[in-house]
């Protein structure tokens, strides 16, 4: 009975038990994973090495010159631009203070032909207030004479 014991465990182990092959099995992906993803890291360190010796050696100097002559032009745009905002602005102001005395001349223009208007008006109206009292006191006094 032992011996049969002995051998229902070893089927047992032998059917059901796969630790030692899964254990193979993800120790050899493992290895293969690591095998190309460190290939594939050390290709892309050396693609970039390769990119950026080629941008030190041939193309920094390239990037040094074009820099050094847009920048002198830009410069020179910059100041010719900042130039014409100055003598736009020195103009607009000019303007404006034209533009505010002539309206403040037409505005105190108007403003006195309005008092000179109104000053009329209130000569007309007392002319003819002291007519109309002179007129009121002929006839009372006439009125008082009759009387």
């Amino acid at each position: 009975m032992a011996s049969v014991l002995k051998d229902t465990g070893e089927i047992w182990t032998r059917l059901f038990n796969h630790r030692p092959f899964i254990r193979g099995e993800v120790i050899f992906l493992l290895r293969e994973f690591q095998d190309t993803r460190d290939d594939r890291d050390v290709l892309q360190l050396l693609k970039i090495l390769k990119y950026s010796t080629d941008l030190g050696q041939n193309q920094l100097n390239q990037i040094e010159q074009l820099r050094d002559y847009q920048l002198s032009s830009l410069k020179a745009n910059i100041d010719v631009a900042f130039s014409m905002c100055s003598c736009v602005l020195e103009k607009d102001k000019l303007g404006i203070s034209n533009k505010l005395q002539q309206n403040r001349q037409i505005r105190k223009d108007a403003w006195e032909k309005f008092i000179n208007d109104i000053n009329k008006k209130f000569i007309i109206a007392d002319r003819g207030l002291q007519n109309k009292t002179k007129d009121l006191k002929k006839f009372y006094f006439n009125l008082q004479k009759k009387l």
